[in-house]
């Protein structure tokens, strides 16, 4: 069982490999909107201030794909408290004293834009 459950959000991303109908060995490649079971911090390598390439899904959380031309401000609008507080943890990111869901996310923002 795959140690992080991840939603790919913005471009494409090859990871591990399956089997084709000819018993050949070939990558997946997952697509935004995906979801990625991986034993990898895929956000701890891809993220970086001002691009988030993958949202850590919390334990059985269902997604909806992302709709195309969303923006990473929509994507925050859709995740919860306990998500951006686990995002600004993992992105090491001091919140204060913040706990309403609009002033973490600003947080989170302007410590992606680097203001």
């Amino acid at each position: 069982m795959a140690k992080y459950r991840f939603q790919l959000l913005d471009g494409r991303h090859a990871e591990g490999s399956t089997t084709d109908d000819l018993g050949r060995k070939v990558q997946k490649i997952y697509r935004k909107g995906d979801i990625v079971d991986t034993d990898k911090n895929l956000a701890k390598q891809f993220n970086s201030p001002g691009c988030i390439k993958f949202r850590k899904l919390a334990d059985g959380e269902q997604v909806v794909e992302t709709e195309a031309g969303s923006t990473l401000a929509d994507e925050y609008s859709k995740m919860t408290v306990a998500d951006l507080k686990a995002l600004a943890s993992e992105e090491g990111i001091d919140l204060g004293n913040a706990t309403k869901k609009d002033d973490i996310a600003n947080i989170i923002r302007l410590a992606y834009n680097g203001d």
